[in-house]
């Protein structure tokens, strides 16, 4: 006879606990309908069953975080390598093996439950381990030839560590609550320092770190412009290089852009004062691209700015280098179609004048520019109301143009003093005609001469006409 169990009633048994694992995930399998595997309560082994994958994947993650960062802590050296061909670099097995930890830690901290979940401790180390890793002393190179043709290019060894170091730090910077505190300003200042680097690739990745805080943490975004200030400012004292600029003005671009209108009147002094006058510098070609785009959002918010600017252009302007003279260049026509009408007009001398100047250059590339958009028909019917400028100005450079070059340059200079024609029979038309007959006022002139000079009364007009 087998013994009845007496059980307590209205009592429900209650399942075991579910125990998760916090070694290797197990395999997800497809359990079979209706089929219920148990696990034997006399051996020591987990209640949960195996074939089941953990509630928390990459639990194990979490526990062996430690000893990754501690695996990843060893020196690695970042040489700065100048680029004389391109090869690929060949990756140490120790160095592939750091990358993929650092991949997989990056992985964890890039989902939000996953970062919510790291430990302060843990959180810092992981931020002293970006920082380690991304902040060194910098080399200021020789300065670049500024007449060369040839691009130097640089690399660092092991940059994909750098790279993942980086977007680590991003990844922190998301947690706002706990990365507010590490955020300070030796930290802000380390960055936007680093932004000297000649490798265009590290460059970028300062950049995009720093445009994150700008965007995201407003207490810090005073210091980030006050430190990017100051670097354009050792800029012209020849402190740093010119490096840095570029995204500098990138940055501020991004910031400016955000801000709603109207701009604060400081913002434009900041522009005249500190932004603009970057077209005087030797290098100005090497960062003409951000500073042409940041130049014209303050030309467009106040036409005032548009002929404050033109003036600055024909008082500075280049005479000798090439490279600067295209830079002018390229910043007067940017200019031009955002001048108004009567702006415009006021200012055609010092339009004229400035193409006039670059049509005499010595340089032939920077000559035929200036004849090709000079030639254009749009352009050209703009100074349609003040022909004798045109002529006093334009005329001169284009006829010694035709003089001195040859073959396409000269061909482009014939074309434009063709078109030139034009205004020269206006000025004409325009010329007013004399009231009185020559010899008539130069009688005049004499008659008034002779009461002065006694020896002056035997002399005709007629001898001298």
């Amino acid at each position: 006879m087998i013994p009845q169990i007496i059980r307590p009633k209205n009592v429900t048994p209650k399942p075991p606990p579910i125990v998760i694992p916090l070694g290797k995930p197990a395999e997800n399998t497809v359990a079979t309908p209706g089929v219920r595997n148990f696990t034997s309560f006399t051996k020591n082994t987990s209640i949960l069953p195996t074939k089941l994958p953990p509630l928390t994947p990459h639990a194990h993650i979490l526990v062996d975080l430690n000893p990754l960062l501690q695996r990843i802590d060893m020196n690695t050296k970042y040489e700065l390598v100048q680029l004389v061909f391109f090869q690929d670099e060949v990756e140490d097995p120790e160095i592939k093996k750091k990358t993929e930890t650092l991949s997989n830690i990056l992985k964890l901290m890039n989902d939000p439950i996953y970062r919510h979940g790291v430990s302060n401790d843990i959180f810092i180390s992981i931020f002293q381990l970006c920082t380690s890793h991304i902040f060194r002393n910098s080399i200021r190179l020789q300065d670049r030839n500024e007449f060369s043709e040839v691009k130097i290019m640089y690399r660092i060894t092991n940059q994909e560590h750098l790279k993942i170091c980086h977007q680590l730090l991003r990844a922190l910077m998301l947690d706002h609550s706990t990365f507010t505190s590490l955020l300070t300003s030796s930290l802000c200042k380390s960055l936007v320092n680093s932004l000297d680097t000649p490798v265009l690739e590290e460059q970028q990745q300062f950049e995009e770190t720093i445009k994150l805080i700008i965007e995201s943490y407003i207490g810090q975004r005073h210091d980030i412009l006050h430190y990017m200030t100051d670097q354009i400012i050792a800029y012209y004292d020849n402190v740093n290089q010119y490096s840095s600029i570029a995204p500098i003005l990138r940055l501020f671009f991004s910031y400016y852009t955000s801000l709603q209108p109207p701009m604060k009147q400081s913002a434009f002094l900041t522009f005249r004062t500190v932004f603009y006058p970057l077209y005087s510098t030797p290098y100005a070609y090497n960062f003409e691209q951000a500073l042409s785009e940041l130049s014209l959002f303050f030309q467009i918010q106040d036409p005032a700015t548009t002929f404050w600017c033109l003036k600055y252009l024909y008082m500075h302007w280049p005479k000798a280098n090439p490279k600067k003279i295209n830079t002018f260049l390229n910043q007067l026509t940017n200019i031009l179609p955002y001048l108004p009408e009567g702006v415009f007009q006021a200012s055609a001398p010092l339009i004229l004048q400035s193409f006039a100047n670059v049509i005499s250059s010595p340089h032939v590339a920077t000559c035929v520019n200036a004849i090709i958009y000079c030639n254009n028909e749009q352009f050209l019917q703009a100074f349609k109301n003040v022909p004798q400028l045109v002529v006093q100005y334009l005329l001169p450079a284009v006829k010694s143009a035709i003089d001195i070059w040859k073959n396409d340059a000269r061909e482009l200079a014939s074309q434009l003093r063709s078109k030139l024609t034009t205004f020269e029979r206006s000025k004409q038309a325009k010329e007013i005609p004399p009231t009185k007959d020559t010899k008539a006022i130069w009688s005049s002139i004499a008659d008034i001469a002779k009461t002065n000079d006694d020896s002056l009364n035997n002399w005709r007009i007629d001898d001298t006409l």
